[in-house]
Order: structure tokens, then sequence, then C-alpha cells
């Protein structure tokens, strides 16, 4: 089978890292193949050969014939298309469909619509696609409530991670990490905040950031400036996808407390490494992170200071107790086990929509 997915560039989301993880998998039968409309610069040479990039943007017509062009050349038997800009080529590319047989996908990551463009192209998309795929039982409901069209759940768990946090931190050295987007809907204003909090309570704390800047970094560092947490919090940039493991080995706890999720890719490899996670109750977040079981959960409505200074109290609590945190550490490494990876699923879910026509 010939799969192509259509991302609009390469960063570190949930998105991106579920088609770097379904590189190899999907090439062992198939030929998979990753269109970026954007240009990227960092493809990692590894795979390098699986990428054709248009290096173009969606305000451009170009873009568009070029696509269309290439799909009419190249003859997929399915196209997938995640994030709304991809929909939109998506879109257009039902032109072809009186002279193409190429079915289209589309895959829905987020319990909510970022802005105007993605609800226009996103609902568009749902309803006139071959196919729904959502990465989430939350991310399900969300398009059934607003579009009526009843979507099908698949894993997004990108990729296996062995455990590799075996130690408990101390209160004289405590690491945070969060791996993902700087954008407004992780919320890393509250995430600070709480940094603050737990350094105002005497507690020695770091905190690094790994990802990509959309447009909210200059004011992240302002922030971190404002509250003199020069040496408590750092930002390190795009992580290649390859060292993700490794880095999170390298720390205690996975902060994360955004306004909005999906699966919450980056949350689930964390827990995988058996790093223990703070995190909103968001998206499907609440199905897998149970508070004072295997993560510390917040409630996304309540995130003023002095709920910080309550969630405080209770990190320290369990940092005090090294037997605690080794306990809360092994469950969320567990969390997962057994469960389909994306690229198992996908492969599934694409079998039964040719039916048995073709061969995976």
């Amino acid at each position: 089978m010939k799969i192509f997915h259509v991302i609009p560039k390469i960063k570190h989301g949930g998105a991106e890292s579920a088609v770097f993880s379904s590189i190899e998998k999907l090439n062992i039968n198939n030929d998979f193949r990753v269109l970026t409309l954007e240009k990227s610069e960092n493809i990692y040479c590894k795979y390098k050969r699986f990428f054709k990039s248009f290096d173009s943007n969606i305000f451009n017509p170009l873009l568009y014939i070029r696509f269309l062009f290439f799909v009419y050349k190249e003859k997929p038997d399915v196209v997938i298309f995640s994030l709304w800009k991809s929909s939109v080529c998506g879109l257009i590319l039902g032109l072809l469909k009186p002279w193409l047989k190429t079915k289209r996908v589309v895959i829905i990551h987020s319990s909510r619509f970022a802005h105007f463009a993605d609800r226009l192209a996103s609902k568009a998309a749902i309803k006139s696609f071959d196919r729904v795929y959502c990465d989430s039982d939350a991310t399900r409901r969300f398009v059934s409530l607003h579009t009526a069209v009843s979507g099908e759940t698949i894993s997004f768990i990108s990729r296996r991670f062995e455990r590799r946090k075996y130690t408990a931190p101390s209160l004289g050295s405590i690491s945070f990490v969060y791996i993902g987007r700087l954008n407004k809907v992780k919320n890393i204003n509250a995430a600070i905040d709480f940094i603050y909090v737990l350094k105002s309570i005497g507690m020695n704390v770091s905190f690094t950031l790994f990802g990509p800047d959309e447009g909210e970094l200059n004011s992240y560092i302002f922030k971190v400036k404002k509250l003199s947490l020069e040496s408590n919090v750092f930002f390190e940039g795009a992580i290649d996808h390859c060292l993700v493991c490794d880095e999170l080995a390298k720390h205690d706890f996975y902060l994360q407390l955004s306004s909005a999720e999906g699966m919450g890719m980056s949350v689930i490899e964390a827990m995988q490494v058996g790093i223990v996670p703070c995190v909103t109750e968001v998206g499907e977040i609440p199905s897998y992170a149970k508070n004072n079981f295997n993560s510390i959960t917040f409630d996304a409505r309540k995130l003023s200071t002095e709920y910080f200074f309550e969630k405080a109290n209770d990190l320290r609590e369990i940092v005090s107790e090294p037997c605690k945190y080794i306990e809360m550490s092994t469950f969320a490494s567990r969390t997962f086990d057994g469960e389909n990876t994306y690229s198992e699923d996908l492969e599934r879910a694409l079998f039964e929509l040719f039916g048995s026509n073709l061969n995976l």
C-alpha cells in the first residue's frame, strides 16, 4: 500500500512525533512517505529519503498546484492529513476525486479548535474525507459534538520506551522537564508560576523546557526574569526526536499544565520512562494520569497561587518519602503496558478501510 502522511512542517508536537515513530514500521510492508508543506530545518538523516517537502506555505497558490500534481503522479492509495493546514490541501485534493481513487483520511489531535481557520478547515475535512481518526476518546467525543460525525479512536502511543528512572529525587535538588511546543495552549506561564511557588517554600528546583517557539518565548523569558528565576528555568530549544528518552530520564517530574490536550503524547512518553507527571486534567489525560498513584494532577480551573501552594506541599511530601516517589514512578512506567502503538493501530485501521482489496 502506498501511504502519504501530510503535515505542515517538522517540529516537536504530538502529531509530528507520531509520524516519525511510524516511518520504520509502516515501511516494512508499505510504501510510506511524509509530505511537509512548509520548510523544515531538521529532518533526521536516518529518515530523509522518506520525506518530500514543498518548502512553501498555505497562502501560496503554487503549493496547491505542486501538491495536486505530485499526488496525481504518484497515485497513493491513501493520504493522511494531520492539523488544519494540511486539511486545506486535502480539501483541494477532493477536486481530483473523479480521476483519482486515493482515499483521504484526517486525524484530529486536539479536543478544541485553536482558532477560526482551524475550525473551518477541520470541520470541512471531518465531514468530507473518507475516514476520521482521533488521537483519544476525548477528541472523538469533541468531533462528534461539533460535527455529528462518529470518528474512530486510534492509539497515539507513538513508541515504546523502556523504564529508565529508578532513583528518587531529594529535597535538595528536584528537576522538572517539559518537551513540546512553546504555545499558549500549553500554559507555560502557569508552569513557571508553579516553579516560583516551589522555590518560595524553600525547594531547590530546576525546570528545563525543550521545544520550538510558536511566538511566546520572549514573554516567557520576560516572566522568568521578573520572578528572578534565571537560575531555575531554562529554555533549550527543539530537541532531536531520537534524544527524548535519554533527556527525560535525567529529570524527576514532567511538568505540563495545558489548558487543552488530545492524548498528551509527551506525558505518555515521560510516564513510560518512569518520571512522574505533574499535569492538568484535560483531554484524555484524566483517563490514565491518576493523582497520587502515578501522577500529580491539577485542576485546570484552579491554577491560582493559593492552589499552587497546596500542590507544592503535596509534591514536597512525595519527595520527602523516596519510597512513595519510586512507587509512583513504577506505576507510571507500567501504565501503558500491552497497549498498541500508533503505527500498529494505524496499519490495522487502514487495512479495515480497504478491506481485503489490499494486502498490508
